[in-house]
């Protein structure tokens, strides 16, 4: 009869463990970037070399599962390429704020791949595009020398029947610190400096 109490007890011990610490592994993971199915490059992912990039025109990619990319909180706790400061600029199904405009669109035959582009990056130098599908999402550190690329989900989600799992939305966020001074048009020292020349002259009229 103890022996059966102690067994009991025992069982009862490793369920209680097991109940706190599995969902500890679980969340770990879940933070955790997978890189081993996340390639970034100026090459779109070719499914019969399995080479390239889930998103073109990237200079790195973090992949993460069993989770979202929600701006108000999944990204701040993710802290993707180790930046804490990331604000939502837009998303293909709507939001963000705007600074920032993006562009997508679908091939014409498959809603697994096609094209993003911005008009501009704005004086931004940390962006990534997110690409949602499925029950995760991949974030890709954008170059933002080139403001527009290619995408599919083939190199991320993949599908047994071929290509990937249709698109859920992109999202683009920026870094708020990572704004640079904007450069000033050439021609405008030159029309500065005739502003100035006219208004001297001016001086010298009225003092005459």
């Amino acid at each position: 009869m103890p022996r059966m109490v102690a067994s009991g007890f025992l069982l009862f011990a490793l369920f209680v463990v097991s109940t706190l610490v599995a969902p500890n592994y679980a969340d770990a993971a879940r933070k955790s970037p997978s890189s081993t199915s996340c390639s970034f490059g100026s090459s779109l992912y070719d499914s019969d070399n399995r080479s390239g990039a889930g998103l073109t025109n990237s200079i790195g990619c973090m992949l993460y599962t069993h989770t979202n990319d929600n701006a108000k909180n999944d990204i701040p706790e993710l802290n993707p390429f180790g930046i804490d400061d990331w604000v939502l600029a837009d998303k293909s199904d709507g939001g963000g704020n705007g600074v920032i405009d993006l562009t997508v669109t679908l091939s014409d035959s498959e809603e697994y791949l096609g094209s993003w582009s911005v008009d501009s990056f704005g004086g931004y130098t940390n962006v990534f595009l997110t690409i949602k599908s499925g029950n995760g999402f991949a974030a890709f550190l954008l170059d933002t020398t080139e403001t527009s690329g290619e995408w599919t989900t083939a190199a991320l989600f993949p599908t047994k029947r071929g290509g990937g799992k249709d698109l859920s939305h992109m999202s683009l966020f920026y870094s708020n610190s990572s704004l640079t001074a904007v450069p000033l048009p050439a021609a405008f020292p030159l029309y500065a400096a005739g502003v100035a020349i006219l208004g001297f002259l001016g001086w010298r009229r009225k003092k005459s």
